[in-house]
């Protein structure tokens, strides 16, 4: 059920990250009944982070129930608003709170069926990517359509972003941004210390849906 990846950080540290069968860093695999969601980049996947100093795995204790983590390496806001629409299409129950961190905005992943790879002349392909690229507004726009669809659903969201030198998600979508006080041990990614951050954070605004 469960794989085992090592990595080995900046400093030559290494550690364990524990990922379901999806993939994802969530005991919990499918929804239940009383479950809430986790959605984001990295930061909230907790690359290079222990499993008991991540913000989803500390919820799940204090919360006592189930936190489905489904932060990505590499998320991007559409990545973010895909994995949401996909579950609301499904027959699967959905959560109490959906618990939005948005990366980013320059990024945007693209999502392919293993057995249907994208084929074309390659003056499409770069044609389709310069547009990705040179189109003025395009991918604040894609962002703000992300963002919208998420919080469009009749679900309670808490939204938020990590401060870092490169974050831009705070003006764009007017939501908080929390501090990066510390890092993991590739020296880049949130650490203990940031994350128990979020977890205030998060455990304040549930007490404000109430």
């Amino acid at each position: 059920r469960h794989r085992i990846y090592t990595k080995t950080g900046s400093r030559g540290h290494w550690h364990h990250e524990f990922i379901n069968e999806f993939g994802y860093r969530s005991e919990t695999v499918y929804p239940t009944d009383n479950y809430y969601l986790m959605l984001g980049c990295s930061f909230t996947y907790g690359q290079y982070l222990h499993l008991r100093y991540l913000a989803s795995h500390i919820l799940e204790i204090e919360l006592g129930t189930p936190v489905i983590n489904l932060g990505i390496l590499g998320g991007s806001c559409n990545s973010i608003a895909l994995n949401v629409q996909k579950l609301m299409m499904s027959n699967y129950p959905k959560p109490k709170v959906i618990i939005a961190q948005w990366p980013h905005i320059y990024r945007y992943m693209i999502f392919a069926d293993p057995g249907h790879t994208f084929t074309g002349i390659p003056q499409m392909k770069t044609a389709i990517f310069e547009e990705f690229l040179t189109h003025d507004g395009l991918f604040e726009t894609m962002a703000k359509n992300a963002f919208w669809y998420v919080n469009s659903l009749g679900i309670p969201v808490i939204n938020y972003g990590i401060k870092t030198f490169h974050d831009n998600a705070g003006e764009l979508f007017e939501i908080p941004m929390i501090e990066r006080i510390d890092r993991a041990r590739d020296n880049s990614h949130p650490g203990p210390e940031t994350n128990k951050k979020i977890v205030e954070h998060i455990l304040t605004e549930l007490k404000n849906l109430e």
